[in-house]
């Protein structure tokens, strides 16, 4: 009974499970293009750094740095494309998953009770803005009120 209603639970939890691994993996390779983004920043910093210390005309210093600012837009670009990359693949399978998990809700008996509450919902929901324009109304008219009030005390 232990291991049916354990086998039952894994069963239940794999989607959340799955999803978990995909955040893992996702993350993981995130992490691993910011870092190799941030190494190739420091370096060529550095070497930045050292090419300038040799130059001594400043038009020569500027087109260098002209150069070396292009290059990391470049970079930067790149890496924010593979990161986006990594994020749009996540979604997509995260959406695989969820639609796999909902794919059988339909037959569910308490599914047909949810919507009938959601439909009385939705219908009470359209009746309130004729409700909060009446408020507004209201409030309006007391603060007219109380503009009145100042006045006839000051």
């Amino acid at each position: 009974m232990y291991e049916t209603m354990l086998n039952d639970v894994k069963g239940k939890m794999k989607p959340v499970v799955d999803m978990a691994e995909i955040n893992k993996r996702a993350a993981e390779q995130i992490i691993a293009l910011q870092t190799a983004y941030m190494n190739d920043l420091f370096s060529a910093g550095m070497a930045q750094m050292n090419a300038l210390a040799m130059v001594r005309d400043p038009r020569q210093a500027a087109e260098m740095q002209m150069g070396y600012f292009k290059q990391l837009e470049t970079n930067l670009k790149s890496t924010a494309e593979r990161e986006l990359a990594v994020m749009t693949e996540a979604r997509d399978e995260m959406s695989g998953l969820v639609e796999q998990s909902f794919a059988g809700m339909g037959e569910m008996p308490w599914v047909g009770q949810m919507n009938s509450v959601m439909e009385t919902m939705k219908s009470s929901v359209v009746a309130e803005p004729a409700r909060a324009e009446v408020v507004v109304e209201a409030s309006k008219e007391d603060g007219k009120k109380v503009a009145a009030r100042r006045k006839t005390a000051a």
